[in-house]
């Protein structure tokens, strides 16, 4: 059911189309929506589901609009077919087609590669991506995968509790994040406890930026994974490897450094001399969920 907002108004290309004095139905908006579980419809033929919403055009122009839809996502040679025989990739494609036929000027998409596996996950962005340039509709993804915002979005909304926390480009977003929430949304870090001493926050790594913590105040120092470099070095503190992950394109590795609460690991607990290298390094104070 569709009500109405507590406050305010809401904007479509300049045109009210929900305030208090106005309320515009939602299939007369020009928005489309494509359904996190896709909601197509076992019953009707895969054409027959992407003309369900054109229901302004005549039968045989409804026929030709999405027939066009379908030859945009590449499955017009299933159009007769019915949704039981697609693969998982190819619903959700049906899905997006059926939700550009009706030509939106705004579509939203509700976490729609959720249920994808990782590979077709990929495949399916880059397509839909191209699909979205060639129609050149607005689109609103929401999504709790922050990689897939920040490949997908010209513009990256953070939203907590209902409300925006920060907005920009996917490199504003992931070189300076507004808190430490933020910092941990896109991307995995390092959290080292420290205290500021002389303008620098102190911690097991040494000196770091305070970025603004007040002298004294406890603070949490954030090291990215990426930018922490194993050094060979005559002069080093001894570090011991904990855990070694093989992940294919990286090796993740774990480090006990003195000072920090340590892991052992019988895989892989080789004492070694290494110079631990924090190539970027930032203090913030602990914000609360």
């Amino acid at each position: 059911m569709w009500s109405g907002p507590t406050s305010g108004r809401g904007l479509l290309d300049g045109q009210e189309v929900v305030g208090p004095d106005h309320f515009m139905p939602p299939e007369k908006r020009g928005v489309g929506l494509m359904f996190q579980d896709f909601a197509l419809f076992p019953h009707l033929t895969i054409q027959q589901n992407v003309a369900f919403g054109l229901r302004s055009l005549t039968r045989s122009e409804a026929k030709a609009e999405a027939l066009a839809a379908l030859t945009r996502v590449g499955l017009a040679h299933y159009a007769n077919e019915y949704m039981h025989i697609l693969s998982g990739g190819e619903q959700q494609r049906v899905a997006l087609a059926r939700a550009i036929a009706p030509r939106p000027s705004v579509l939203l998409m509700d976490e729609p590669f959720s249920g994808l596996d990782p590979r077709l996950r990929e495949r399916m962005r880059e397509e839909t991506l191209a699909i979205l340039h060639e129609t050149r509709a607005t689109c609103i993804v929401v999504t709790h995968d922050a990689e897939e915002a920040m490949r997908m979005g010209d513009c990256v909304v953070l939203l907590r509790k209902g409300s925006v926390v920060q907005l920009g480009t996917a490199l504003d977003v992931y070189l300076a994040p507004k808190d430490i929430l933020a910092a941990r949304t896109f991307s995995d870090l390092n959290e080292v406890p420290a205290r500021v001493e002389q303008g620098s926050a102190k911690s097991a790594l040494g000196s770091s930026p305070a970025n603004g913590v007040g002298e004294g105040k406890e603070a949490i120092v954030c090291v990215r994974q990426r930018a922490v470099r194993l050094l060979d070095a005559a002069k080093a503190f001894r570090r011991t490897c904990s855990i070694c992950v093989f992940l294919g394109d990286v090796v993740l590795v774990e480090m006990a450094v003195q000072g920090l609460e340590r892991r052992s690991s019988p895989a892989c607990g080789k004492a070694t001399h290494r110079r631990l290298e924090a190539r970027s390094a930032a203090a913030s104070t602990q914000a609360r969920c």
